[in-house]
């Protein structure tokens, strides 16, 4: 069951919602709350309460159901439960399956969380673009996208700096596989000839 105001809020500002004297109903728009919190999904009921001046027929309550967010709900079922959903080796920086990927780039690249595996993770090439030789970066991804999280492709030519700046998608990217997937491509911003010092990655964050 979500509680207000901790799971969502009303456009009316409180639990109470008053129908004006005279007018036959009234608009209260609830709205989810967002949170890192895996719950599954939750339930919200509206209760008309007796009072003077009028009489309540038999629908006298309506329920909403509030989802979870993609991910989460996403770690409840490649997990098994709600119960290994919300475990520790369920956060998104932690690594179920132990094989180097975050549980987040896994929902992100539709990789299984439960079972090592490293062939979905992006590849890494240089390619020869306008004259010039440019790392790009590789991976697949359902069609569409999976929706709560952003894929964020950076480049630098400095590790120790800590600077990464935004790279680009590359033309014709993303493409359809015809499968339910797409597959994106993306170039550093600065060209790397001959054995200069660049680097691109993927990272994956909750919107």
């Amino acid at each position: 069951m979500a509680t207000f105001p901790a799971d969502y809020s009303l456009s009316s500002g409180s639990a109470v919602v008053t129908i004006p004297a005279g007018q036959a109903s009234a608009t209260v728009t609830l709205s989810p709350t967002t949170d890192l919190l895996v719950e599954g999904t939750e339930s919200a009921t509206f209760t008309l309460a007796p009072g003077f001046g009028y009489a309540l027929g038999s629908g006298v309550a309506g329920t909403i159901q509030i989802q979870d967010s993609p991910i989460d709900a996403w770690k409840i079922a490649a997990f098994g439960s709600l119960q290994n959903a919300q475990s520790p080796r369920a956060a998104d920086a932690a690594d179920w399956d132990g094989d180097g990927i975050a549980n987040s780039v896994e929902f992100a690249l539709d990789a299984a969380p439960t079972t090592p595996d490293t062939g979905r993770l992006p590849t890494v090439n240089r390619e020869l673009i306008g004259g010039s030789e440019y790392l790009t970066l590789t991976f697949s991804r359902k069609k569409p996208a999976p929706a709560g999280v952003n894929y964020l492709i950076e480049s630098t030519g400095d590790l120790t700096a800590a600077v990464w700046t935004p790279a680009v998608i590359a033309p014709g990217f993303p493409a359809d596989n015809g499968n339910g997937t797409e597959t994106v491509r993306a170039r550093d911003t600065v060209p790397a000839p001959g054995r200069a010092a660049r680097f691109i990655r993927l990272r994956v964050e909750r919107q």
